[in-house]
């Protein structure tokens, strides 16, 4: 009778071990996987997620863990569970959109070059003399606005337009 109790007494401890040693390894692997997804939105955030493939097997990895210590799961662990997936999903969708947003925007800055190399490909020189012309007619005018008005400038002003002048004298004998 004796020997009976404490048989039975050592299947009841090794359940509860077993039990307990479960519920270590789930909580263990529930808060790998929130590590993940905390991870996962940083680097979805960042834009430096560079690998889904990587990204999705071990995502499918820490979900077989977490499922393979879980048994009979409470309502509330089935619930935090669906809540990681919706967690990662989310986080894969939010990184397609911005994937594709940023595709578009690089699109839409590559049509523009295109469109301006389009137009300008056959009149190079001429664009190149133009931009150069109307920067020299913009800088004549605010020199020439200067010299006008030098008489109204504050001291400071007068100075650093003396100094650039200097420089250009320099420029155009050296």
């Amino acid at each position: 009778m004796k020997s009976q109790l404490i048989i039975a007494l050592g299947a009841v401890m090794s359940l509860a071990s077993c039990t307990d040693q479960n519920k270590v390894n789930h909580d263990q692997a529930m808060s790998e996987m929130n590590t993940f997804l905390d991870s996962l939105d940083n680097d979805v955030n960042n834009g430096t997620l560079a690998d889904w493939d990587a990204t999705d097997r071990r995502h499918e990895t820490l979900k077989d863990r977490i499922e393979s210590n879980s048994a009979e799961m409470s309502e509330d662990m089935k619930m935090r569970h669906e809540q990681m997936d919706d967690r990662y999903e989310l986080a894969k969708t939010k990184f397609k959109n911005g994937t594709d947003e940023f595709n578009q925007e690089a699109n839409a800055q590559m049509d523009n070059i295109e469109t301006w190399l389009d137009r300008s490909a056959d009149n190079t020189g001429e664009v190149i003399q133009e931009t150069g012309d109307d920067m020299e007619n913009s800088w004549k005018k605010s020199m020439n606005w200067l010299d006008e008005n030098y008489e109204k400038l504050e001291d400071n002003t007068k100075k650093e337009y003396d100094e650039l002048k200097v420089r250009l004298n320099d420029n155009d004998r050296g």
